[in-house]
């Protein structure tokens, strides 16, 4: 698979969202208008709240809510739904461990990045999903990203 960086380079969210575009996914076109607006962050969040029971903020444009170890996802949904975790509590070793996972990651439609101390795993969804879809894509990576951070940062 073609990849933008090398082994163990970051990659920015502008070229992770480069590269989706360049090996797009199918996925139906018939989503309703309403989920690229602010409507659809509402009802995402109201969906969270109803079928997780989860504690979610809705603040401007994004959704925050927090994991069972204190790490903090961020949703936002522009050009399509952009999920994250921070993981403050990555080390040096955990972030250059996880940067090398990257390559793997693309696979995915995932990629780690760096931001001030926080390591971040980031994931995009396509805009032309549907609601149900975007909150399968947001469970999937909750899933996913617990399973990398169990490996990453041992308890």
């Amino acid at each position: 698979m073609d990849v933008p960086t090398g082994f163990g380079r970051s990659i920015s969210s502008t070229d992770l969202r480069r590269h989706i575009a360049a090996h797009p996914v199918r996925v139906p076109i018939d989503a309703p208008p309403a989920l690229h607006g602010h409507l659809s962050m509402a009802s995402l969040c109201d969906a969270m709240r109803e079928r997780w029971e989860v504690d979610v903020t809705l603040r401007r444009d994004a959704i925050f809510f927090e994991a069972l170890d204190h790490d903090v996802y961020v949703i936002r949904h522009v050009d399509g739904t952009h999920i994250e975790r921070r993981m403050p509590d990555a080390d040096d070793d955990a972030a250059a461990l996880a940067l090398g996972m990257n390559p793997t990651l693309f696979r995915r439609r995932m990629a780690f990045g760096v931001s001030g101390p926080a390591l971040v795993l980031h994931r995009y969804v396509t805009p032309w999903e549907s609601l149900d879809g975007c909150l399968s894509a947001v469970r999937d990576f909750v899933v996913v990203s617990d399973q990398i951070k169990r490996e990453l940062v041992p308890v």
